[in-house]
């Protein structure tokens, strides 16, 4: 690999760790739909980028006998495995479609049944980001300043000390310039719409052929600018699962306004929740701050109800953590 192809693939990669620092994002749509809708985390997940690959994950989840295998664990970009499809950077910076395709991903994950040891449970889910006007890499005055920054980092020579200093000024200068694009220049607070949706079913034993549906799960979410410091957030989310006694539509919203360390924000939320809690309309309002990189403490009054009754005027202390987004793939060819 080239020294300048070394640098452009390090600069995706980068590009690809972390969200907008200033910008709490409570409502994100889940990275993996699959794996929030069995409600779990596996330590490995396979990432494959061929056919190939893919087949062979595959493969490993089905034992001889024919039946499932716990343990399966998969995330990963359709538009990969088409041969002849190619996005470039332009694409995806100037073509909706391209660009949707690009963060649209594919999670499949396999785990052994909730109060039954013979079963196990399969999940498979779909995630799309239509637009994102906050992501760095869709906008041309940003590619083409990293293109500039990246020139003047190139390598004096081919050895490997000075091909890693090159790598290491590189991501100095895209973490600075991503910083600067996000906060400074304001785009943190930018409108995006993201949607996912996730089913699974139910196999008794293992065996492909004794195989129960259990439910549905679907998000969407949508953001706005607030003037240049604060943003207006969104999440419609639906349940229809087997196992739940929350099934149904609910939402939530959030407006916040300030700054990367301290915003005043109202929230309220309701829809469908448990049989024993109305589906009335609860709200938080108050001020929150920034502990750390991505750690928000919150503090304010609002009303919550619980199976007990409502409850008004309380004061809400939280700890927020930031669910950052970025861009889902390195771009080829950048």
């Amino acid at each position: 690999m080239s020294a300048r192809a070394l640098l452009r693939a390090a600069a995706a990669a980068a590009l690809a760790v972390g969200g907008p620092a200033a910008a709490q994002k409570p409502y994100a749509i889940p990275e993996s739909p699959a794996f929030t809708f069995l409600n779990v985390t596996p330590a490995e997940v396979s990432r494959p980028t061929t056919a190939s690959a893919f087949a062979a994950n595959v493969l490993n989840g089905i034992s001889p006998a024919g039946q499932l295998q716990q343990g399966v664990a998969m995330d990963l970009a359709p538009w990969s495995f088409v041969p002849a499809l190619r996005i470039t950077p332009v694409d995806y910076r100037t073509n909706r479609a391209k660009y949707a395709l690009a963060n649209t991903s594919l999670s499949l994950a396999t785990v052994r049944g909730a109060g039954d040891s013979a079963s196990l449970d399969l999940g498979l889910g779909l995630r799309v980001t239509f637009f994102d006007h906050s992501d760095p890499m869709a906008d041309t005055s940003f590619t083409n300043e990293l293109t500039r920054r990246q020139l003047a980092c190139l390598p004096t020579s081919t050895q490997p000390a000075a091909r890693a200093a090159a790598v290491a000024c590189q991501r100095d200068q895209v973490a600075a310039l991503r910083k600067q694009w996000l906060e400074d220049r304001g785009h943190w607070n930018d409108a995006s719409f993201s949607a996912a949706v996730a089913g699974g079913w139910r196999f008794e034993q293992g065996a492909l052929s004794k195989n129960e549906w259990r439910g549905v799960a679907g998000w969407a979410t949508g953001a706005l600018p607030l003037g240049r410091g604060g943003q207006v957030v969104g999440q419609l989310r639906y349940d229809g699962r087997a196992d739940s006694d929350a099934d149904g539509l609910s939402y939530g919203g959030r407006a916040f306004y300030g700054s990367a360390s301290m915003n005043a924000f109202v929230e309220v939320s309701g829809g469908k929740r448990p049989a024993e809690v109305s589906t009335r309309a609860q709200w938080t309002g108050g001020l929150e701050f920034r502990a750390a990189e991505n750690l928000w403490i919150s503090t304010g009054f609002g009303s919550r109800e619980t199976a007990g009754g409502d409850t008004r005027g309380v004061l809400v202390a939280d700890l927020r953590w930031q669910l950052a987004e970025g861009p889902r793939i390195g771009l080829p060819g950048f």
